[in-house]
């Protein structure tokens, strides 16, 4: 009798355990990666021949990342160099090195911001806290994009307002006299969407004249006409 009261709670105890794991696996739903920068169009991840990277929203924001250029520079195969400041950093993809301003190209929401002249971007005006994605393109995408893009692309897909109206109100200090205040408002109502965002940064950097101050606003409107076409209106 002893041998079958402990025969029954084990068998028990296995049903109910590969039962858990049945229902756990049911639940599960993975969605596909979507693409949009090699081809310009959305594209499943493993349907594009390119070399693509693509850093998401979670990826960014549990980093220690405090600029666009510092989530680069942990990528394989991708160098940012930079003089004491991120605001006139240079990222390099395939090599360019001291070129590599010309032939990168860097886009906001697929928008050209690479510079007229040979200074390239002002990452600074792109702050981390309002990038959704980043996608990465590696090797050349001049047919598409023109002659800044012999190296590679790296599109910068900003953040859009989700959801009911919410926001956020944050306050960091550092070293090197580092300060920053930052006010975040997000929402969604019907077909319209809008975010807003602004932020005061300064500190006296880590050596001599590498003291950087700056007041960012950032916004962005969008209005869904369809399913498959809407209009957007971003400033900064």
């Amino acid at each position: 009798m002893k041998r079958i009261i402990f025969a029954i709670p084990a068998v028990l105890v296995s049903v109910m355990f590969l039962s858990s794991v049945e229902a756990a696996t049911g639940n599960e739903v993975k969605l596909e990666k979507i693409v949009v920068t090699p081809t310009r169009m959305p594209q499943k991840d493993y349907d594009i021949t390119s070399n693509v990277t693509v850093i998401d929203g979670e990826e960014i924001s549990s980093s220690d990342a405090k600029y666009v250029g510092d989530i680069l520079r942990k990528e394989p195969g991708i160098n940012v160099y930079d003089s004491g400041t991120d605001k006139t950093a240079k990222v390099d993809i395939r090599g360019f090195a001291d070129t590599s301003v010309n032939n990168i190209l860097v886009l906001v929401d697929g928008r050209k911001v690479n510079s007229i002249d040979i200074s390239g971007p002002d990452w600074l005006q792109i702050p981390i806290e309002t990038v959704e994605r980043i996608e990465i393109v590696r090797g050349g995408a001049s047919v598409l994009y023109g002659d800044n893009a012999v190296g590679g692309v790296v599109n910068i897909i900003t953040k859009k307002g989700k959801s009911h109206l919410s926001g956020r109100v944050g306050v960091k200090y550092g070293n090197y006299d580092m300060n920053q205040e930052d006010v975040e408002i997000s929402g969604s109502k019907d077909r319209l969407s809008y975010y807003l965002y602004s932020k005061f940064y300064e500190t006296d950097g880590y050596r001599s004249n590498s003291d950087v101050r700056t007041k960012d606003y950032n916004g962005r409107v969008d209005y869904n006409l369809s399913e498959n076409l809407s209009l957007g209106f971003a400033t900064g």
